[in-house]
Formats: structure tokens, C-alpha cells, sequence
């Protein structure tokens, strides 16, 4: 009994060492004939194959060892079994099932055993979206003296995340740095878990950087604890997700859901499902997004998860909404979707939420309701961290637009981008700060469409260089101590391909080399990720007058967007000026055949055929289409 009972608390301190001593208990246990023992040794095995995500042969273990526990009217062990069970039972989305559980151990239970229920019971409120109440029963599982260190560790890790939903940031770093020394004395699948946890949160609070190191720290604990990635793939998809990193991010979250679908584990697979929805708005795939959205909805209503359900219902809407099909039940159902989160106090989602609502209500003319939706959003967002700040101004900039306050709108609109520098200039390198120019856009949009109407070249040129060109005013030398090695071996890797090139080597072999380069190209772009971001502040958009003077006599030519349209500054030597140039797909379509001129010159020729005619395409796609010849 005793050993049976270690067992089940070795494996989950690590699964991938104790699991052959937990098999080899069984196996005992039944030999012997004790049926308390067989029952633990049995939850012990079931939890083995939970962590590596075989949740059908870890309920199944289970059912044995309660129908043993029951036989043998083994009170005390049946608790046990139950509340392991009701975990297993979450993750294969039997929340119903997982209930029932739950309900048949508080009949069960006393004393140190109870404060494990209120654990348990926590969890499946979390799962569910009512986090309140289960924050509520995390305090009293670390309050409680006589609670367990499992537990204890669980509830800290898990009440963190739930204050950092609702924004506050610094106690949740507070207690997993707490959760993470106790962790760090238990085994490293809760190390894991707890680091991961951190990494999440630290992300979250805006520490881009120092969340990534911790990512990359939580993924080498999972490998070397022998644990899968799934769980880490999806959080990593957000951190990345907010880094712009969207290419990165889908394929993390792809990998979750099929890590997690091929194992049969519909609770984790379905929160994966729903970041390759949002990640496919971002990206302008409406289509893919709907899709996504419309699967993990209906994986959250089998599982009685109305808020997480509530989430995919507003990246639906906002397809629908950006490809012209949203109707008056979508606006219902986002307004509601963003009450429910704001209700749940998670900030983050219930700005989006009424920005979404917001954006509805004025594409169908309901322009009261929309006012109302967007100041709510940007009411939420005082005082959160700056992605969702940014959110909040441009909901505030919207709403003023609505309202014909065109100046209240520009100072929004300013307030965001001048967040939007302070944010890049925390981030490594040059790649991330040019991203995180994404997150203004819409901020720069709104203030271009207001200055060019004043009819100022000067200010719409000042605000162009604020809005999109300020991610690139800080330039410095790039720090390379930490890619040395890799440096070098991209330059022997580049150095063979050229002379393997000029002897004709074999096809497959440039292709093994092409492949290396690539991976080592990859290594140092995601190392430049995880870098020291450079001091000092960036240089300030400069003036026309001074610009002229730089220029000395040559002229410079500004473009930027409004709507569909593009329009350009023209800084001449004596005047300046604003030009409309006309609609934006035509040059999008001259663009595209210009890059796939390039590609096709990317790859190497003898100056005839396919290489040849990529040449004359390139010329020309970089002059634009000839003249129409003459009638005839």
C-alpha cells in the first residue's frame, strides 16, 4: 500500500522514469491478490498514460480500479480514483461525466482529502470559464495547511493564469515564482508546467523577450522529462502570435491540434483549433478563419464550455464582418460573446470582444450601439499592458470618428503609436520591431486619413514616418557573441554550396546542403529573437526643411494608404505636395509578378531558357506594363 500509494506521486512527479515501477506494481498487486493496492498501483499506471496523452487507456485503467475500490467498498481509495478520473474525463471533454465524479466524492472525503477535492473541483471550473469561482477555491487549497504539495503547486500555477487574464500581472509572476521553487523540489513534469506557465504570463505583461528565454527554457524541460509538446505549442503559438511572428505561430498551433487530435484529447485540441482560427484572421484568410472558428465552437458546446465558445464566436464574426457578410445576429452574438468575457474579468478578450461588437454595429448603420461597444473597449483597456492598450486606443479612435471629433481621434491615434514605440524599443531586433508595426496600423490608417484631409505635405509626411517607418529609426550594430558559432557555420555551408555549384554537383546533394543552410539560417533568426534589445532611443521623424536640405536638390517621394487608395507626399526642391495616385490593385498585381520574376532568378541558370525569360520578366515587371501601340 504504501509503495502503491509513492508510486502514483513519483509518476506524476515524473512519468516517463517511474512508469515501469508503477507497471511492475500492478503486476504485483494482482499476483498477491491485494485489491487496495492493485486499485492504486492501477491510478498510478492511468496517470503514466495521461502525460503522455493517452487519456482512452488512462480512463479505461481507471474504471477498473473503481470497480475494484467499489467491489471491495474502499471508501478512501474510491475518492482518490474519482478525482483522477474527473481530470482524465476534462481532458476527453466529458465534463458532464467529470461532474458526476466529483459530486459522488464529497460524500467520500474529509480533512486533508477535502482541500485535493476543492483542487479538482477549481479545475473544472477553469476548464469551464468560471473563474471566479475557481479562483475562489485555489485560495482556499493554498490556505489550507493540511492541502498537499501537488496541489498546492497546481493551484498557485493555475490561480496565476487566472490573474493574468484579468490583468494582473505582477502577483501572478509573484506566485509562479513561488509555484516554480516548489516545483523545482518536486519533479520536473510540475517544473515544466510551472515554467511554461511563467514564460505565458511573462509574454503576456509585455516582456517579450525574457518570455521567449523562458518558452525555450520550458520546451527543454519537456524534452528532457520525455513529456509531449502539445500544451507548449499552443502557448507558444500566442506568444508568438503577439509577436507578428504569424507564419511561426500557425504552424505551433497546427502542430498542438494534431498532436492532440491523433492522441484523442478533444479539451486541448479544441483551445489549438481556436488559435489557427484567430491566427487565420490575422493573417486575411476570412475563409480558413470561419472554418477553424466554426470547428472549435462546436467541439466547446459538446463540452459545455460556453466561454471559451464565446471566444469563437467573435473571431467568426470578425470574418464575417471582413468579408462583407455580417448580419444583425452576428452583432448579437459578438456583444454577447464580449459580455460573458467581461463578466469572467478577462480583459484581454473583452476588449477585442466590444471592438469587434463596435466595428459591427457600424458596418450595419447602428451607430449608437457602436459608439457605446467601442468606448466600452476602450475603457477596459486603461492601464493593461500595451497590445491591449493599443486595442483600446484604436477602439477610442473609432468611436470619436463617429462621433466627428476628428482631433479626439488623432490624439488616440498618437497616444497608441507613441505606446507602440516605447513596446518596439524593448524588443531584439530589427525583424520584431518591424513587426510590431502591425500592431498600429490601423492606428496609422486612421490618423493619415484625418491629416491628409487637412492638406498639410509636411504633417502627412511626419505622420507616415510616425506611423510605419519609425519601427526602423533605431539602428545599431547587431550583437553576434551568441550566434558565433552558428555564423561560421552558415559561411562553410554557403562556401561548399558555391563550389559545389560551379562542379556540378548532384542535385541531391544541394539539396542536402540547401536544406542545412536553411536550418542554420533559422537557428540565428530565432536566436536574434531572444537577444538583449539595443539601448538608446529612436531618432524622430525629421522636418520637411531640414529633410530638403539632406536631399539637396534630389526629390523624395512618400507613399502611403487610405482605404483601397494610394496616396504619396512629393518633397521637391522648393514645394512640397499631396498626391492621389489611384487604386492599389493594379500595383499590388505588377508587385507580385515582379516577386515571381525574382524567385524564378533566385534559382540558377546558364543565361537561356527558364533563367533568361525570368530576366526579361523582371525587367519587366520593375518598368510596369508598355504603351499600347499605335492603331492601325
Amino acid at each position: 500500500m504504501i509503495r502503491a500509494r509513492q508510486a502514483f506521486d513519483d509518476v506524476a512527479a515524473d512519468p516517463d522514469r517511474f512508469r515501469p515501477a508503477a507497471e511492475a506494481l500492478v503486476t504485483e498487486a494482482r499476483l498477491a491478490g491485494e485489491p487496495e493496492a492493485l486499485a492504486l498501483a492501477l491510478r498510478a499506471v492511468a496517470w503514466a498514460e495521461r502525460a503522455r496523452m493517452d487519456d482512452h487507456s488512462a480512463i479505461q485503467l481507471l474504471d477498473e480500479a473503481c470497480r475494484i475500490a467499489r467491489r471491495h467498498r474502499l471508501r478512501s481509495t474510491l475518492a482518490e480514483l474519482l478525482m483522477s478520473r474527473s481530470a482524465v474525463s476534462q481532458d476527453l471533454g466529458r465534463m458532464a461525466a467529470a461532474r458526476r465524479d466529483l459530486r459522488a466524492v464529497a460524500g467520500l472525503v474529509s480533512g486533508a482529502a477535502a482541500a485535493e477535492l476543492s483542487f479538482y473541483r477549481a479545475v473544472l471550473l477553469q476548464n469551464t470559464g468560471e473563474l471566479a469561482d475557481a479562483a475562489a477555491l485555489y485560495h482556499r487549497v493554498l490556505s489550507d495547511p493540511r492541502a498537499s504539495a501537488r496541489p498546492a503547486v497546481l493551484s498557485g500555477n493555475n490561480l496565476a493564469l487566472i490573474e493574468a487574464q484579468q490583468g494582473r500581472y505582477g502577483q501572478a509572476l509573484r506566485r509562479l515564482g513561488e509555484a516554480q521553487a516548489a516545483a523545482a523540489g518536486i519533479g520536473p513534469a510540475l517544473l515544466a508546467l510551472v515554467t511554461q506557465s511563467r514564460a505565458w504570463v511573462t509574454m503576456q505583461s509585455g516582456r517579450f523577450t525574457e518570455g521567449l528565454v523562458l518558452f525555450q527554457e520550458a520546451a527543454e524541460v519537456y524534452r528532457g522529462a520525455g513529456l509531449p509538446l502539445g500544451e507548449h505549442y499552443v502557448e507558444y503559438a500566442d506568444a508568438l502570435m503577439d509577436l507578428r511572428l504569424l507564419p511561426e505561430a500557425t504552424d505551433a498551433a497546427r502542430r498542438a491540434v494534431e498532436e492532440f487530435s491523433a492522441a484523442g484529447v478533444p479539451l486541448m485540441a479544441a483551445e489549438a483549433q481556436l488559435r489557427v482560427a484567430q491566427l487565420a484572421l490575422l493573417a486575411g484568410d476570412f475563409g480558413e478563419a470561419a472554418t477553424a472558428a466554426a470547428a472549435a465552437a462546436v467541439a466547446f458546446r459538446r463540452q459545455a464550455r460556453a466561454t471559451w465558445r464565446a471566444r469563437t464566436l467573435l473571431v467568426t464574426a470578425e470574418a464575417r464582418l471582413n468579408s462583407g457578410a455580417a448580419t444583425v445576429a452576428d452583432l448579437s452574438g459578438a456583444r454577447a460573446a464580449a459580455d460573458r468575457l467581461s463578466a469572467q474579468g478577462t480583459t484581454s478578450a473583452a476588449v477585442q470582444g466590444f471592438l469587434v461588437a463596435g466595428r459591427l454595429a457600424a458596418s450595419l448603420g447602428r451607430r449608437g450601439q457602436a459608439v457605446a461597444a467601442l468606448t466600452r473597449a476602450g475603457s477596459l483597456a486603461r492601464g493593461a499592458p500595451v497590445l491591449v492598450r493599443l486595442r483600446g486606443r484604436v477602439s477610442s479612435a473609432l468611436a470619436a470618428r463617429l462621433n466627428d471629433r476628428d482631433d479626439e481621434a488623432l490624439a488616440h491615434c498618437r497616444r497608441g503609436l507613441t505606446d507602440l514605440a516605447r513596446h518596439r524599443r524593448g524588443l531584439p531586433s530589427v525583424e520584431l520591431r518591424a513587426l510590431a508595426s502591425g500592431h498600429g496600423t490601423e492606428l496609422g490608417l486612421i490618423g493619415l486619413d484625418i491629416v491628409v484631409r487637412d492638406g498639410s505635405p509636411a504633417r502627412v509626411l511626419n505622420w507616415m514616418e510616425r506611423s510605419r517607418a519609425a519601427a526602423l529609426l533605431a539602428v545599431e550594430p547587431p550583437a553576434v557573441d551568441h550566434i558565433r558559432e552558428d555564423l561560421t557555420a552558415l559561411r562553410e555551408v554557403q562556401a561548399l554550396l558555391r563550389d559545389e555549384g560551379a562542379h556540378d554537383a548532384r542535385p541531391a546533394v544541394l539539396a542536402r546542403e540547401g536544406a542545412e543552410q536553411a536550418a542554420i539560417e533559422s537557428r540565428i533568426r530565432r536566436a536574434t529573437w531572444r537577444a538583449a534589445a539595443a539601448a538608446g532611443a529612436p531618432a524622430a521623424p525629421i522636418a520637411v526643411g531640414a529633410l530638403r536640405d539632406l536631399l539637396n536638390g534630389q526629390v523624395l517621394i512618400a507613399y502611403g494608404l487610405l482605404g483601397g487608395d494610394l496616396v504619396a507626399v512629393v518633397i521637391e526642391p522648393r514645394s512640397s505636395r499631396i498626391t492621389a495616385l489611384g487604386p492599389l490593385g493594379p500595383v499590388r498585381e505588377q508587385l507580385r509578378a515582379f516577386q515571381f520574376a525574382l524567385r524564378r532568378r533566385a534559382v540558377p541558370a546558364d543565361g537561356h531558357g527558364p533563367g533568361a525569360a525570368a530576366r526579361t520578366g523582371t525587367r519587366a515587371a520593375a518598368h510596369g506594363p508598355a504603351p499600347a501601340a499605335p492603331a492601325q
